[in-house]
């Protein structure tokens, strides 16, 4: 294993450490500690998985994470864009809706605070393209999201529906399955 790829699961685990300590004082509103480690952790999501190479063939193309529905200040998602994963730039752009969204060039497209309806149909009917969702609707992984975020006993983990990634021609690296809490 190069040390590289040593070095990216080194912070992966170390935000993993960071995530596991508890959310109980929180658990009616977000904190903000527990939306950056959520940022965090949407920008490390990238360094574990493949893209097809008709998506990210060039290395000048940025690899593009979406928002929709998180804090409109966005502060959570602060200095990702000086960051470098995989080689490609990273840029980020802010939705308010699904809807907006939807013919972006995103890579990763993290939504939050989005309703069950609006989300259940842009899921079922969303095209196929090779776009990481990440939610944290309860059943986001179920209804075809890639990655949802999940507590456990006052502790942040994550579920992925691997079928759902395939589907949209991306490979997840067998770190972060098995990180999951769940693999569909």
């Amino acid at each position: 294993m190069g040390i590289f790829i040593k070095k990216y699961i080194a912070i992966f685990l170390l935000a993993l450490c960071v995530l596991v300590l508890p959310f109980g004082a929180y658990s009616f509103a977000e904190s903000p500690i527990e939306s950056k480690i959520k940022a965090a952790f949407v920008v490390n999501f990238a360094r574990f998985i493949n893209w097809p190479a008709d998506v990210l063939d060039d290395k000048a193309a940025p690899l593009v994470i979406c928002t929709v529905g998180v804090e409109e200040d966005n502060q959570s998602f602060v200095g990702v864009e000086s960051k470098k994963i995989k080689g490609h730039p990273v840029v980020l752009q802010v939705f308010n809706t699904l809807k907006g969204s939807s013919g972006a060039p995103c890579q990763l497209l993290y939504v939050k605070g989005v309703d069950q309806n609006s989300l259940q149909s842009y899921l079922e009917h969303g095209d196929p393209t090779p776009v990481v969702t990440i939610g944290e609707s309860e059943g986001f992984a179920r209804l075809g999201g890639t990655i949802e975020f999940v507590k456990i006993k006052d502790r942040l983990s994550f579920k992925i529906n691997n079928s759902a990634a395939k589907e949209r021609r991306l490979q997840i690296n067998a770190s972060l399955l098995d990180l999951a809490e769940e693999v569909y």
